[in-house]
């Protein structure tokens, strides 16, 4: 845009460096959550029934409650974050260290419980749900803060796509990681202790170190980075009423649509993953090759890391969006066609390209909401923009198992039945319909004003706009030093 005022050599040097910088360290938030994570994720849900003795039902009831919880929460969160790190100059770091140890410690307390106590108890149970709740608060607090940085890394749409993809290579190898070492950890554990809720508070304490470790090493980059400049520290913070905050969530469209989106597609991934074991226990005569899909399906997901900056350079970031997320919907409607075993772990493998190559590209379209809404309502809300991505996530884990539910009963599914043509016959259908799901999600994509050159026209009306605020403090402040 003409008029638009050039960054100094020096100064664009450093950003370059520091987007570098944080290209990795965004990575390296998400390699900690999901180390410490997938052992939680995967591991609670049969400690509160083996362990703790809940009740198969009592146990759902508290997983999906606290779904909802995070979910609601969140905005909350990223409200508070915001307020906090921009009137009070807090850093994001010192959420992201605090949030980990108090996480790890609400469930290291829960885990210790039944080694002491009867399990079963009243007492035990409430302090279990209780710490639950805790942990519930944590965890969303954490993965806002390690989401709220990321609009600060760059603008640029190939650096975004390359954090957007760090944060994923994190995650997977956190979980493989994770995945590798805690069942025989367990077992080991199990077995030297005599007890196994012993275990799983020991395993607890040694995951706890691997996520402070990560935490501890992102933290001092990202303060490093993002935090306020001495200069920036002198000057009075600006108030950010709470109204204003509110009304940028409530009237942000691109945001708004965004969260749909999400919710569309990452159901699809929940649905598929949720429904693809009762394929292989119910059409596929060979339950073995659960392993084989396992394999292939992570590799083709790694691959869309090296896939998806590439994409985005080519094509642009919103078309990469929408092109990822048709190829999610057809490759699993292909389904209703090819449904061999081959031909399931094929369709299955390029659907999870396209799909890790969507969720690279959603973060950075919702880092881009924020850059949106500094642009049109004055006001910098990365906590509170980053958070809502968050809920969607959330929002679609209750969406999804709602559906699922609904999706076998109408198939007519029964626990540990007889499998029949015509009950194989609905659990491929059902995988084939979730790719609906996701079409229906980058139809609304089309809509979304955040494309590169949109986003372009922001970022240069936003410089011509700081430089003029610049130019008439420099004018102003002569003036009231010779009053």
């Amino acid at each position: 845009m003409e008029g638009t005022p050039q960054i100094p050599k020096k100064e664009l040097t450093k950003r370059m460096r520091d987007a570098n910088r944080l290209v990795y360290t965004s990575g390296l938030t998400q390699l900690g959550m999901e180390f410490y994570g997938a052992f939680i994720f995967n591991m609670n849900s049969i400690f509160l029934t083996d362990v703790a003795l809940f009740s198969p039902a009592f146990a759902a009831v508290v997983d999906v409650g606290r779904t909802i919880f995070r979910a609601v929460l969140s905005p909350v969160i990223g409200i508070a974050m915001d307020k906090s790190i921009y009137e009070k100059r807090r850093k994001y770091g010192l959420w992201i260290n605090l949030s980990g140890f108090l996480l790890a410690l609400s469930y290291a307390i829960m885990y210790f419980i039944p080694t002491f106590a009867v399990p079963g108890e009243m007492w035990v149970k409430v302090a279990i749900v209780l710490l639950s709740v805790a942990a519930a608060v944590f965890n969303q607090v954490s993965t806002v803060a390690s989401g709220a940085f990321f609009p600060a890394i760059t603008k640029d749409p190939t650096k975004r796509a390359l954090a957007s993809s760090a944060r994923t290579f994190g995650k997977e190898l956190g979980k493989a990681i994770s995945g590798a070492i805690y069942p025989l950890m367990l077992t080991a554990f199990t077995i030297s202790m005599g007890t196994e809720a012993m275990a799983y508070f020991l395993v607890a304490l040694i995951f706890s170190f691997g996520l402070f470790i990560a935490n501890w090493f992102a933290a001092w980059d990202i303060d490093k980075v993002c935090s306020p400049t001495k200069e920036d520290r002198q000057k009075p913070p600006p108030k950010i009423p709470l109204s204003k905050m509110l009304n940028q969530m409530a009237t942000n469209k691109p945001m708004l649509l965004l969260t749909i989106v999400s919710v569309f597609v990452i159901m699809r991934n929940m649905l598929a993953g949720g429904m693809t074991p009762y394929y292989y226990k119910y059409v596929s005569p060979d339950f073995n090759l659960f392993a084989v899909y396992n394999t292939v399906t992570r590799v083709c997901a790694l691959s869309a890391i090296v896939l998806t900056p590439l994409l985005v350079k080519i094509l642009g970031t919103k078309q990469t969006g929408i092109i990822s997320a048709i190829g999610t919907g057809l490759s699993q409607m292909l389904l209703w066609a090819f449904n061999g075993q081959v031909a399931f772990i094929a369709l299955s493998g390029s659907a999870n390209v396209f799909i890790n190559i969507f969720t690279c590209v959603l973060v950075t379209l919702f880092a881009r909401t924020a850059d949106y809404g500094h642009w049109k309502y004055g006001i910098k809300s990365d906590g509170v923009n980053m958070a809502v991505y968050q809920m969607s996530i959330q929002l679609a884990i209750i969406c999804s198992s709602i559906v699922r539910g609904w999706l076998l009963t109408s198939v007519g599914f029964e626990a540990n039945a007889p499998a029949t043509p015509e009950l194989a016959a609905g659990i491929i259908n059902c995988l084939a319909f979730v790719g609906v799901i996701s079409c229906a999600g980058a139809l609304v994509l089309c809509f979304v004003d955040l494309g590169d050159k949109r986003m372009k026209q922001i970022d240069d009306e936003m410089a011509l706009r700081e430089a003029k605020e610049a130019e008439t403090a420099a004018i102003t402040s002569p003036t009231k030093e010779n009053n």
